[in-house]
């Protein structure tokens, strides 16, 4: 999901200086919306309203919906999926091996929102999330994996109102998570517990209202 748990388990990766690149993009685009959500007059967000969210990081694609219960009180659930395609050469000359795959993602954010100046607001708040790659093969070996990550989070949500109708986001938080990479073939299974940064997410909110 939005984490580097498929470093830590050696799982295919798309190449790192597109990760870093997309990881700049990413804060580069943040930094470009504070400055447009400054000047505009925009209504005051607040109970009822509800909207449609699209978020991207350096590790997955998401859609959800947003809804404000109170004037204060902002309820975040999202889908999301990532996939990947690695390929493995295991010497000069020899065959190249093409392995692709697919994650699925699932989390719901609770958050406290508070209005900073005009059309901005910041989001503080608990997320919990579930992670699974149902299937893949790595490195060269027959043997078939299955991936799990479940866990919560703590995030930091900058929001800016670009116009009545629509908002810009991103999202920095600290997590702690529970991995179970398990061999379907042999029955091994390697499970993780710790704390982790999340990936720096941008998303778009469509408000109907």
């Amino acid at each position: 999901m939005r984490s580097f748990l498929r470093v830590i388990f050696n799982s295919p990766a798309n190449d790192k200086r597109g990760y870093i690149l997309r990881r700049y993009i990413v804060i580069v685009l943040c930094v470009f919306v504070v400055g447009l959500a400054q000047a505009q007059e925009t209504r005051k967000l607040g109970a009822g309203d509800f909207g449609v969210d699209v978020g991207v990081s350096a590790s997955t694609s998401t859609l959800g919906v947003v809804w404000h219960a109170t004037d204060h009180l902002v309820l975040m659930p999202e889908v999301g999926f990532y996939t990947w395609n690695h390929a493995i050469t295991a010497s000069a000359g020899a065959a190249t091996v093409n392995y692709s795959g697919y994650w699925l993602h699932g989390a719901l954010g609770i958050y406290y929102e508070a209005r900073l100046f005009k059309a901005a607001y910041l989001d503080i708040g608990p997320a919990f999330y579930y992670d699974t790659e149902p299937k893949y093969n790595v490195d060269l070996s027959t043997d078939t994996y299955k991936y799990t990550s479940l866990g919560g989070e703590l995030d930091v949500v900058p929001k800016f109102l670009l116009t009545n109708n629509i908002a810009v986001y991103t999202r920095l938080g600290v997590q702690y998570f529970s991995t179970d990479v398990q061999d379907t073939t042999t029955g091994y299974e390697k499970l993780q517990t710790g704390f982790n940064v999340i990936d720096t997410t941008l998303g778009l909110i469509y408000y109907f209202r």
